[in-house]
């Protein structure tokens, strides 16, 4: 049995020896600010286009809005972001314009869907099926390394690397193919035993998006710890 507790306290320990920062590809705003373009973004998120751009513009000119980006903008560069105000501002645009908006256009399409589901019937909640502890340790220890293979190059500590998720992943799966292969034939036996359907693209596309959740959460106890001196 693998202790979760006692395996995460290692990581986080041998991940401070590195000194290392990592520049995150998911961006995380403040959760302040995270309410600022949430609000804009469901009270624009009907428009098209062209009217979203329009009052971003509008919006983004007022003065509140101004003192509230510089904040965030500099916020943002203590996190080790890398951009100019300008890439930084466009950054912030793009996730309300994706992100914050279609969030809220699912937000509305759910809450139609169930009640028009709950006028009808209610139906049955699928247990949640996921992966093995062991095979979870086995992701995390590939991330880990990959990080500290990249930030150790020709044995010169590097203070920021940049790592592409999407080839990690795809290092990941050429790498440990029998790993993959039997987790699969454990989780096909679950979903028997609970009478649920065992779809392996959809399997395929829950281990991606396993892997990036895992991906990310070492990338945030990284740049959350403070270095060690060794």
């Amino acid at each position: 049995m693998v202790n979760i507790s006692q395996y995460k306290t290692e990581q986080k320990n041998t991940l401070a020896k590195t000194n290392i920062k990592l520049q995150m590809a998911k961006q995380i705003f403040s959760e302040e600010f995270s309410k600022v373009l949430h609000e804009f973004s469901k009270e624009h998120y009907e428009e098209t286009l062209k009217q979203f751009r329009q009052s971003w513009q509008n919006w983004i000119s007022t003065d509140d809005i101004q003192m509230k980006m510089k904040t965030e903008i500099e916020r943002m560069r203590t996190k080790n972001f890398i951009g100019s105000d300008e890439e930084i501002t466009q950054k912030i645009y793009t996730s309300a314009r994706f992100y914050y908006r279609k969030k809220e256009k699912r937000a509305k399409k759910l809450a139609t869907d169930l009640k028009e589901q709950d006028s009808k019937h209610k139906p049955k909640p699928k247990p949640y099926i996921g992966f093995s502890k062991e095979f979870i340790q086995i992701m995390d220890n590939e991330i880990k390394d990959k990080i500290l293979q990249e930030a150790d190059i020709n044995d010169t500590i590097k203070p920021t690397i940049k790592i592409n998720q999407k080839k990690a992943f795809q290092i990941f799966t050429s790498a440990h193919i029998n790993e993959i292969s039997e987790e699969f034939g454990k989780l096909k036996i679950k979903y028997d035993e609970l009478d649920e359907k065992f779809i392996a693209k959809e399997i395929a596309n829950k281990l991606k998006k396993a892997y990036q959740n895992r991906f990310y959460s070492i990338c945030k106890i990284l740049n959350s710890i403070t270095p060690m001196k060794i």
